[in-house]
């Protein structure tokens, strides 16, 4: 599982550890996975587990959430040159769109008002943390709130912020490319909110609404589901079969048995700089 492949340092906000690989990084784990590993498409490895078929040593599914146009520019070539398939999923209302996630939101807040956050007793003693401890730690207190909570959070920290006019994620014509560098498009719900957080008829309309937009444009070529941020349950596992998913992604690696919900290894940069990093990540990641 990966996320943005980008340099922070070209960015206008800071960026989470987690969120990102750096090119060099990431063609590092390309030529790994051509010369070690027998890569599919994630749709046949989750068929053949389903099914119980048997499958040669190695095999791998690499992924994308979220659709960054950095994945068109910095991964996606790299892919195509050494014939690996991959597959990204597309939170559908923010493509071809400026918007942008509320974390992200508070990473172009810390960058702009830092002043608002030392004004929160939240993040009074934040104040001599570098940047990027920072960020991680005001993202996990306020994913700590309740949803109320955290929205009124929110509005205080991002209230006066300029207006993002930097483009983010991939356009529709650039979605339509992808096939021509072997990717394939799946759903990761359409307002990317935790499904955790929703109703039942709000998580049903999530599934329902970024699927039909994706096949009204032609562009449904993953029969998979990704839950955003990791929210999921045996419940809403069943949710997604019902709504005509073949299965359905986390983004941690413990299963859920007896499910249709298959756990990722999450790959970030800070954590697979090298050939026997990544290795120990894809292997003893729990």
């Amino acid at each position: 599982m990966y996320h943005r492949v980008c340099k922070p340092e070209e960015l206008t906000y800071p960026i989470q550890a987690g969120m990102y690989v750096r090119p060099e990084t990431f063609q590092l784990h390309c030529e790994f996975l051509k010369k070690n590993s027998n890569v599919v498409l994630v749709d046949e490895l989750v068929e053949k587990l389903i099914k119980n078929e048997p499958l040669p040593k190695r095999t791998v599914a690499i992924t994308f959430d979220d659709g960054w146009r950095d994945n068109l520019k910095n991964a996606f070539p790299v892919l195509k040159a050494l014939s690996l398939p991959a597959t990204v999923f597309l939170p559908t209302d923010f493509i071809d769109t400026s918007k942008l996630f509320w974390t992200d939101q508070v990473a172009r807040a810390l960058t702009f008002n830092p002043e608002v956050f030392l004004a929160q007793k939240e993040f009074q003693n934040l104040a001599s943390l570098p940047t990027e401890e920072k960020l991680e730690q005001v993202i996990n207190t306020l994913f700590s709130l309740p949803l109320e909570k955290r929205d009124e959070l929110l509005t205080r920290l991002i209230n006066n912020l300029p207006i993002n006019t930097i483009r983010g994620f991939l356009n529709w014509q650039e979605v339509s490319t992808l096939e021509s560098f072997g990717i394939k498009v799946g759903s990761h719900s359409h307002t990317h909110r935790l499904f955790s957080e929703l109703s039942k008829e709000e998580r049903l309309e999530e599934l329902k609404e970024s699927r039909e937009i994706l096949s009204s444009k032609a562009l449904l070529s993953s029969n998979i589901f990704v839950f955003p941020g990791g929210s999921h349950t045996l419940e809403i596992g069943e949710e997604c079969l019902k709504s005509g998913y073949l299965a359905s992604l986390k983004t941690t690696p413990s299963p859920i048995l007896g499910s249709a919900v298959f756990p990722r290894v999450g790959i970030h940069q800070d954590i697979s700089t090298s050939q026997s990093l990544f290795k120990f990540r894809i292997c003893y990641q729990r």
